[in-house]
């Protein structure tokens, strides 16, 4: 494990890149950002869930329990690796939590940690804490934070970690110069 504050990190895995970190961590806009730096299919993996079942992570844990979900995910995210050679993969927040799942990214791709700030995931969680989350109530610090503390240790597994969403994109920038 290291941090990119050196922006230093040597790709294990050719253009396979799997991108970790909890909610309001960046993960999603540092995605869209990426779409036009990178040579190959960025892929949101709570997308590629509502498009394949069509209801949102939100419905299906409502309706099946998250157990079912993770079940779900864990084959949409077998499926997206066996299919593509080259990708770059926004996961959940909970997706590296399941051990089998973590197993699969690390010795399968790239894997890269937003360790975004918990004081300031929280100052984003309360500007947008009304907007549906699956096992966070709007609102609800108290909960986003034990949520946090029970992620952190899979999440640092990640092969390196970005700071914020700049440096990460400094770093692709550099690894990707043109489209």
């Amino acid at each position: 494990m290291m941090r990119l504050s050196d922006l230093d990190f040597k790709p294990i895995y050719p253009n396979r890149w799997f991108i970790w970190g909890m909610p309001y961590s960046g993960k999603s806009s540092l995605g869209k950002k990426l779409r036009k730096i990178l040579p190959f299919s960025v892929v949101d993996l709570d997308a590629e869930i509502q498009q394949l079942y069509k209801k949102s992570p939100a419905e299906i844990i409502k309706e099946s329990g998250e157990p079912e979900f993770r079940k779900r995910e864990s084959e949409v995210l077998k499926n997206t690796v066996s299919l593509f050679e080259e990708f770059c993969l926004i996961t959940g927040g909970g997706t590296p939590i399941r051990a089998e799942n973590a197993g699969l990214m690390l010795h399968t791709g790239n894997c890269l940690f937003m360790d975004t700030s918990l004081p300031e995931m929280l100052e984003r969680f309360r500007a947008k804490s009304t907007q549906e989350r699956p096992l966070i109530n709007p609102g609800d610090e108290s909960g986003f934070t034990a949520l946090y503390h029970s992620r952190i240790d899979a999440y640092q597994k990640a092969h390196a970690h970005f700071l914020s969403e700049k440096e990460a994109l400094t770093y692709f920038s550099q690894l990707y110069p043109s489209k």
